[in-house]
């Protein structure tokens, strides 16, 4: 009778935690989690960057049914000695979703190669959350010898699957 006691409390501590207003999704994310990382072959090559036309994309499908996400992160620019190449997740304590493409490589190339890459975020509860695409931080050293660190995004903010399933992102190229 305690155990179910303990249980039936924490679950109405776990509910009323999460009806709190604004931006707060923590409690409703779960675990998230990716599955069925895979890539595409490269799509196409080419010699520089410059000649490339295609802006990398993120098509993101919600299904309620599942509480997942299909994604979509198309026209990821790769070195065409690339060996493999996926996307990998991370929640932070605020309930931000970081989704950060990776690539191995063991030689470098003299062009550049497209790959699509294909994954499912599972156990998300929450139709509106807080997106950072492709986070990168470098330690950079100024002119006098001191250092300070820079981080960039391709994307950083919300997304909402309120008004309709899928929703596609043009990532910034800066």
């Amino acid at each position: 009778m305690k155990k179910v006691l303990f249980y039936l409390l924490g679950t109405l501590v776990l509910a009323f935690s999460s009806c709190s207003s604004g931006d707060s999704f923590l409690a409703q994310m779960g675990q998230a989690s990716l599955r069925n990382v895979w890539h595409s072959d490269c799509q196409h090559h080419t010699m520089t960057r410059n000649t490339i036309t295609e802006p990398t994309r993120l098509r993101l499908t919600y299904h309620e049914d599942t509480q997942s996400i299909s994604g979509e992160y198309l026209d990821f620019r790769v070195n065409c000695a690339y060996t493999d190449a996926g996307m990998k997740i991370e929640v932070k304590d605020n309930g931000i979703i970081i989704l950060n493409p990776w690539v191995e490589s063991d030689n470098t190339a003299d062009c550049i190669c497209n790959v699509n890459i294909y994954f499912t975020i599972e156990n998300i509860t929450a139709q509106r959350f807080h997106l950072v695409l492709n986070q990168r931080t470098a330690v950079l050293m100024e002119g006098d010898g001191t250092t300070h660190e820079e981080t960039w995004t391709d994307y950083d903010g919300f997304v909402s699957f309120k008004e309709k399933n899928t929703i596609l992102i043009t990532p910034s190229e800066e």
